[in-house]
């Protein structure tokens, strides 16, 4: 006899199952459904105390999670995780981006590679790879940055009992999550911004049913905000006529510019470091929407 999980739209499922021989084969038969993880601990903890080990990791308690944001850019994402009152701490290899975050929220953030973090102090991981290979944004040639490089599928990967893998949406990409739209997290959307979530994690609070676009409100967002224009036809200026300031642009992200930002790094143009802030903004995370992801664990 033995314990088998299984993962039914972001949702963990347990089961006794044990193995049976019919023939010469060797097949593995369901003794009792346990339900999801909440269900499945309380039958256990009574009823199958030698699983009690396989389980317990997946059990989240009642407490402020400790949260590994990977791919953390500006940190985002780790603001709205934060702001929902959770410990995080962000990785980021990208140290442009990392200058960024050490402003933003707790300032709790590392420069490493993501790919090389020890994630077996965290109860739960937030993830955003790097979307330029994904990206309907993108319209020419293959991505240049060296920080550009797709790793969609290891973030899916990772085991963990909380994991939001957030990433674009491609027209004709098979689904690996669910379909979210900003707009959908604020009394009254700024921003129509489409997103796959993948992993496993509880549902957040919406205000509305998804819709790829709601009328009237600005289109979402891009990392290349800086070359907007009256005449732009794929960026957010197409909604206002004119190129969007970095404050507007930090305005629909969910948050405001911190006064360091506007500092000049030694060796950059004003032009340069604003051009490395718009694309940190637009490849961000809404706060807001990062936000009711992890008020779904806040108690």
């Amino acid at each position: 006899m033995f314990l088998k999980k299984r993962t039914v739209n972001h949702t963990l499922y347990w089961s006794i199952a044990e193995n049976q021989r019919e023939g010469k084969k060797i097949k593995q038969k369901t003794i009792r459904n346990l339900g999801n993880t909440e269900k499945a601990w309380e039958i256990i903890k009574s009823e199958y105390p030698q699983f009690i080990h396989k389980i317990k990791p997946y059990v989240v308690s009642k407490k402020k999670l400790r949260i590994a944001v990977l791919f953390d850019g500006a940190g985002l994402a780790r603001l709205g995780l934060e702001q929902a009152g959770h410990e995080c701490v962000g990785f980021e290899l990208d140290p442009l981006k990392h200058m960024l975050s050490k402003h933003v929220g707790s300032g709790n953030c590392v420069l490493a590679d993501a790919t090389k973090v020890d994630l077996s102090e965290f109860d739960a991981v937030w993830a955003s790879p790097p979307c330029q290979v994904h990206s309907m944004a993108r319209t020419q040639g293959a991505p240049k940055s060296p920080f550009s490089q797709d790793y969609l599928d290891w973030s899916l990967s990772i085991d963990k009992p909380i994991l939001w893998v957030e990433n674009v949406v491609r027209p004709g990409q098979k689904p690996w999550g669910k379909l979210y739209n900003a707009a959908q997290f604020l009394p009254e959307p700024i921003q129509n911004r489409n997103r796959m979530i993948g992993g496993r994690y509880k549902k957040p609070k919406v205000f509305r049913r998804y819709k790829r676009s709601f009328p009237g409100i600005c289109p979402a967002i891009t990392a290349t905000e800086y070359k907007g224009c009256s005449s732009d036809k794929r960026r957010a200026s197409r909604f206002y006529g004119r190129k969007l300031t970095i404050e507007e642009a930090a305005f629909h992200q969910g948050f405001e510019i911190p006064k360091a930002w506007y500092e000049v790094p030694e060796g950059f143009t004003k032009a340069q470091w604003y051009r490395n802030i718009y694309e940190a903004i637009g490849n961000g995370v809404p706060v807001y929407m990062a936000k009711a992801f992890g008020e779904a664990y806040s108690f």
